[in-house]
């Protein structure tokens, strides 16, 4: 019953994303999202909690058939653990990336394929921005957990939207 619920919860937030930002003729689509709900274990690098588990596995759900082939992680459990049901679905590795450099902009350049990547309140929304080109979005309220940041480029420029999941 209850793998029931989340199925059925998962296919709702399948659906509630905006496809128009998602074209067909898109060279690539990026996906990024700040680390689920996390515990308070009295650490600078918590684990998540049962909230964040859940959203985690909606997340690869959700995610799991838009062709995702990179997934992007800061090196703190919680964003990794976000990002751990998706890549286990799929098969594919969480490569770890610091959002204090500017690296991860390079391989997003030279990647054609579509992308996961997960942050933090601060730097999900700067990084989209960096992305972008322009300063769109702020950073996230630290209670924040349910926006996924969605950017397509087409012909080399991104286009950008937001959906809650």
């Amino acid at each position: 019953m209850k793998l029931l619920k989340i199925l059925i919860i998962g296919l709702i937030i399948f659906f509630s994303i905006p496809t128009s930002t998602l074209s067909a003729q898109s060279d690539q689509n990026i996906f990024l999202v700040r680390h689920a709900e996390k515990g308070d274990d009295g650490t600078r690098d918590p684990d998540l909690n049962g909230l964040g588990d859940i959203r985690a596995k909606k997340l690869a759900m959700m995610l799991k058939s838009f062709d995702i082939s990179k997934i992007y992680s800061t090196d703190y459990k919680r964003t990794r653990n976000t990002a751990q049901p998706l890549a286990e679905a799929l098969g594919i590795n969480v490569e770890l990336y610091d959002p204090r450099s500017k690296e991860i902009l390079d391989k997003i350049d030279k990647l054609k394929g579509n992308i996961l990547i997960v942050g933090h309140s601060n730097s999900t929304p700067t990084l989209t921005n960096a992305i972008l080109g322009e300063k769109r979005y702020e950073q996230l309220d630290e209670k924040e957990y349910s926006t996924l940041f969605i950017l397509s480029r087409v012909n080399g420029a991104y286009g950008g939207a937001t959906s809650k999941f």
